[in-house]
């Protein structure tokens, strides 16, 4: 982050797009309840788990999940597990500890959006957090902007 803050224009924006712990939480609790109701979203529940916890410690990068087992292990070979491809997170944010993260680092006019939303001039015209359809790209997602 003081890297970020140092590199960055006066009164420019960073946006920090994160899987939303606060959400998967959200939805672990919800799902326990049903799982109370119903067994067959017993047998569904680690779903939700691995949810959260498979971000800090998946192994395999996501892309290579479905590929053919000599082509995930050559790619495995030349570009990496999925920690050296930057597809773990080393922390789990939610609104609350990114906002104190941000605080602490000397950002001001810290706010959660949408992920179609941005404080940034002509956000729109850069066609991020969408997919081609202008959907969103990652549900779940934490989307914050911060100004230095």
């Amino acid at each position: 982050m003081n890297e970020v803050r140092r590199v960055l224009r006066p009164n420019g924006f960073q946006r920090i797009v994160v899987p939303d712990l606060e959400q998967l939480c959200r939805d672990y609790i919800l799902h326990i309840q049903l799982s109370e109701q119903s067994s067959h979203e017993q047998y569904r529940h680690d779903e939700y788990v691995a949810a959260i916890i498979e971000q800090s410690v998946r192994k395999a990068a996501f892309s290579t999940k479905y590929k053919k087992p000599l082509r995930r292990f050559i790619e495995q070979l030349v570009l990496g597990d999925a920690r050296r491809r930057g597809e773990t997170h080393q922390w789990m944010y939610d609104r609350i500890n990114l906002r104190v993260l941000l605080e602490r680092t000397g950002f001001r006019n810290i706010t959660v959006l949408a992920y179609n939303t941005s404080n940034i001039p002509n956000w729109e015209r850069y066609g991020l957090d969408v997919d081609t359809d202008g959907r969103q790209y990652k549900p779940g997602s934490l989307y914050i902007e911060a100004q230095k």
